[in-house]
């Protein structure tokens, strides 16, 4: 695990002291209302807090059983110094995402994800602002209940090749559905018609969404913990998320430029027939 190789590297230890230091200034010198009472959790200790616990796959089994030991929907860990809420039912996460959205709809600064991976410009990770708002009203527009009369045909032409699929190969259930999601994306998004089981654009973005998989989990890169972190060079000792996050960085790169560059290829080539179209028939 990425956590338990880092903290035996001098240089996370001294990271970890600098921590320990500001973790009980802030102890000691925090305003009374910040010490009002938490949801339930995992035992916190002293300067690493529930980094233990934190698991390493298979989150949500673990954030299920902590919802049940502890009663409680809502759970509160806390991984060297930064807080972390799990909400564990769907009609908490209503309660507060929807409900209560001018509260809780912002996103948490992602130094991992967002400033060394390069996902920035996905909307589910923007932090509520201009840019997240934009963005969001074009998903509205583009993406509401009474657009999808648009999209049927491409739906239903996709639709019948996923059950010609099935019926070819049943034991593929899961290879087909995962190709027809992406196919689905790639002709709603870019008009690309994808092929096979191993269309290149499907296979860049599940590569992609692995590295962003791993990333995502609280507590498993300390960049997120100490942001300065992310200025170290990546030859360092320890460093290994740098040389993770410049790999991962690439593909979520190719996710959004490949598809634009085939657009742009298919578009010239519009162009070109058609200004070729046109002087033949003067």
């Amino acid at each position: 695990m990425e956590v338990t190789s880092a903290l035996q590297d001098p240089l996370i230890l001294f990271l970890l002291a600098i921590l320990g230091i500001m973790y009980f200034w802030k102890l000691f010198n925090a305003p009374s209302r910040s010490r009002l009472p938490l949801p339930p959790g995992p035992k916190k200790y002293p300067i690493i807090g529930s980094l233990l616990e934190m698991p390493s796959s298979e989150e949500w089994v673990k954030f299920a059983e902590w919802s049940k030991e502890y009663n409680s929907d809502i759970i509160h860990l806390q991984v060297a110094g930064t807080s972390i809420v799990i909400v564990n039912s769907a009609e908490t996460a209503h309660e507060l995402f929807d409900k209560r959205s001018t509260i809780y709809s912002s996103r948490p600064r992602l130094v991992m994800i967002n400033e060394l991976m390069g996902w920035e410009w996905a909307v589910a990770h923007m932090p509520e602002g201009d840019d997240w708002k934009q963005h969001r009203r074009l998903f509205q527009q583009n993406l509401s209940p009474s657009s999808i009369p648009n999209f049927q045909p491409q739906v239903i032409k996709l639709s019948r090749r996923l059950l010609l699929s099935l019926l070819d190969n049943p034991d593929g259930f899961i290879d087909h559905v995962r190709h027809f999601v992406g196919a689905v994306l790639m002709e709603l998004s870019h008009g690309i018609q994808t092929r096979g089981q191993d269309d290149p654009y499907i296979n860049v973005v599940e590569q992609a969404l692995q590295g962003l998989i791993q990333a995502i989990v609280s507590g498993r890169f300390l960049v997120e913990t100490f942001p300065i972190m992310k200025y170290i060079p990546e030859w360092m000792p320890g460093a290994k998320f740098q040389r993770l996050a410049k790999e991962w960085r690439e593909l979520a790169t190719r996710v959004v430029m490949d598809p634009f560059k085939k657009v742009k290829q298919d578009i010239g080539m519009c162009d070109a027939s058609t200004t070729t179209l046109t002087v033949g028939s003067l």
